[in-house]
C-alpha cells in the first residue's frame, strides 16, 4: 500500500500522506516537505496554480482562499502542513455543504440533526441519508469521504411530515 505521493509544482517536489479533492479542487491535503518549499506549494493551491500528484494527476484549482494551515516542524529542515477548508469540515463552521471523512449513516445524521431545528428521532437515519445524496470525493490516505450539501430545514420538514402521512416513517 502507498503510503506517501509525491507533489511536483515548478520543478520542485514535496510529498502528501493524505488528501481529498473533487473535480481537481484540493479539500484537504497533508504535505511534508522543506519549509520553504511547503510554503510555495500552499501559496500555489491558494493562487490556483496547477500542481502535479503522483498517480492522480493535476490539482489544485482552488475555488477558495479560505484556508485553515496548521503546520509543524517535525525535524531538521522538515515541516509537516496541513490545510483544510474549515467551512466544510469542522461541524460549528459548516454551512450549506459539508465534507465527512469515512462516513457514516450515523455521522450525516448527526450532521443535520445539528444543522436544523426539526426534530429527528435516530430511526430516520436511513430517510435522512436518502436527502443528502452524498457525492463521493476522490481521497488518498482515507478510506472514503464524501461532499454532501445540506438540504434547506423547509424541504427536510416537508419530506419528513409526507413521509409521515403516507406511513413511510414512524413515531416511534
Amino acid at each position: 500500500m502507498e503510503r506517501y505521493r509525491k507533489i511536483k509544482y515548478l520543478g520542485n517536489e514535496v510529498y502528501t500522506d493524505k488528501y481529498i479533492e473533487r473535480g481537481s479542487f484540493i479539500y484537504l491535503m497533508s504535505i511534508f516537505g522543506t519549509p520553504e518549499l511547503v510554503k510555495g506549494l500552499t501559496s500555489a493551491i491558494l493562487t490556483g496554480e496547477e500542481i502535479e500528484v503522483e498517480n492522480d494527476g493535476v490539482m489544485a484549482r482552488s475555488n477558495t482562499t479560505k484556508y485553515t494551515f496548521i503546520q509543524k516542524k517535525v525535524g531538521q529542515n522538515l515541516v509537516h502542513c496541513l490545510l483544510y477548508q474549515k467551512e466544510l469540515f469542522v461541524f460549528n463552521q459548516i454551512n450549506k455543504v459539508a465534507v465527512i471523512i469515512e462516513p457514516t449513516i450515523e455521522k450525516i445524521y448527526e450532521l443535520i440533526d445539528s444543522k436544523i431545528s426539526t426534530p429527528l428521532i435516530p430511526e430516520w437515519k436511513e430517510f435522512i441519508m436518502e436527502l443528502v445524496n452524498p457525492i463521493p470525493l476522490n481521497t488518498f490516505g482515507y478510506k472514503s469521504a464524501v461532499e454532501i450539501e445540506i438540504p434547506e430545514e423547509s424541504y427536510i420538514e416537508n419530506e419528513i411530515i409526507n413521509n409521515l402521512k403516507e406511513r413511510r416513517l414512524a413515531l416511534n
